[in-house]
This record gives structure tokens, sequence and C-alpha cells, in this order.
């Protein structure tokens, strides 16, 4: 149990790097094209546009307001995201979880899956006890990081954790893919600190018919073997990262035909 829980430690590192992803997924760049309107970016420029306009056809005056107006609404851009109308952490009800946000859920019943409690969640969220509905959401919006959904086994074999994080302002170009083997490189050193032989592999995964970027990462010391699996969906101002930690192949594909994409 000690070393899942380390193990999984070492893949929060990994996930840290999500916050230098600025740019969209590379299957969302090549269907997109030149859609930048859904990015932070092209929002901030949008706005710098509008304000250049304004600015020339009024005083310095009005030129020192409209500034101030634009100032306080770039604020609230970056630190609200285009999709905050539609933010929602994740429900779980009858041994399925569901975020409509994300667009994904799980479905683990008749398993002998552990779910963490909504105290246990808002716990490692940071928050403070007693917030309301609408306070505790107002946090969670302004969080950089947010654990939406933990559960795993008795036996201490497998474990599944589901994030939120915010992504970065600096126009990075960098893929998900990218950023998740960059970041393994910069922590590699973790896992072998717990006596493991690991690589990696960059993988896509099907998600009940939807295409998920992401990566396996390979553990092995002596006869004992960990496969961990860490993919991102892009939502615009965010990202939904899913942590999959099991002893093998088989049994990542048992998590992976559990999950399901709201609305199927």
């Amino acid at each position: 149990m000690k070393k899942l829980l380390a193990i999984l430690l070492a893949a929060l590192l990994v996930l840290s790097m999500l916050a230098f992803v600025s740019c969209t997924s590379e299957d969302t760049d090549a269907d997109n094209g030149d859609k930048t309107e859904n990015t932070a970016d092209s929002k901030d420029d949008s706005d710098k546009a509008e304000d250049s306009d304004e600015s020339a056809d009024s005083d310095e005056s009005a030129d020192s307001d409209d500034s101030a107006d634009s100032d306080d609404s770039a604020d609230s851009d970056d630190s609200a995201g285009s999709d905050d109308t539609e933010f929602a952490i994740g429900t779980y009800s009858n041994g399925v979880y569901e975020n409509t946000y994300i667009g994904l859920g799980c479905n683990l019943t008749g398993d002998d899956w552990i779910i963490a409690t909504e105290a246990e969640l808002d716990a490692l969220n940071s928050l403070e006890e007693g917030l309301s509905a609408d306070a505790k959401l107002e946090a969670l919006i302004a969080a950089p990081s947010i654990y939406d959904f933990y559960a795993y086994d008795e036996a201490g074999t497998k474990n599944i954790m589901v994030l939120l994080n915010t992504k970065g302002t600096t126009n990075s170009n960098i893929s998900i893919t990218e950023a998740l083997e960059l970041s393994f490189e910069t922590n590699k050193e973790m896992y072998e600190s717990m006596g493991y032989t690991v690589t990696h592999e960059a993988k896509t995964f099907d998600v009940d018919g939807e295409t998920i970027e992401g990566i396996n990462i390979y553990c092995t010391a002596g006869d004992e073997t960990m496969l961990q699996t860490i993919f991102a969906k892009d939502l615009g101002s965010r990202l939904a990262s899913y942590v999959i930690t099991v002893a093998d192949e088989a049994e990542l594909q048992n998590i992976l035909n559990c999950l399901f994409v709201s609305g199927n």
C-alpha cells in the first residue's frame, strides 16, 4: 500500500508539468486550425485589440479609464478561464463516478473499490471545514489543481485518481504528451529511488470511443511490476487528468473498460 501511494505521489509530480501546457492537444490543433478563440491568450488578444480601438477614438482620460477596465476584465478572464460557467465537480453514487464538466465517468460497481469521501477530497483540496456549497465551488474554481475523485482497493494493488489542472498562460506550444514525457524525465529519479527500473511510452487511449493522449510508465523491481497510466483531456482553460496505477496491462484494460463518456 505504501509503495502504491509513493508511486501515485510521483505521478502527481509528473502532472505538475501540465501547468506549462497553454495550447490545445495535438489532435485538437489539427482539427480546429485557427480556432484560437477558445484559449485564454486569444481572449486577451481580443481584449487588447478592442482597447486599442477605443483608445484611438477617445481622449487620454477616457483611455485611462478604458485601460483600467480592460485590466480588470483581463484579470477576471485569466483567473476564471473561459469555461468556468460550465465548471462542476464530480458526483459519485452507487458505484458510479461522473463529471459532466470533464465529460467522463467511471462505473466501479461490482468490484472491491474503496472510494474517497467528500470530506477526504475536501481535505486533499485544502478546503476549510463548514464551507457552503457556493463558497466551496468558488474556492475550487480559484484552485490551480483539484482532486475530483480517488478510489483504491483494500489490497493496495490499484488506484484511480482524477484531477483538474489549470493550464498555463504562456504560449509554450507544447502538447499534453510532450509535457508529460518531459516531466517524467525530470521526475524519473523519484521512481528509481523506490528501487524501480522505470521506462515510459507515449500512448493514446480509447475511452468509450474517445481518443485521449497520455503516457504509460512501466516500473519493475525483480518480479514486481507496476504500470501507471496518465492521460489528460483538454477542457479549454483546464486539463482533466486520470492517473491509473495497476499491476499489469490486463488490469489496466479492465479499468479502461469501466470508463465512459458522459451522454453515451
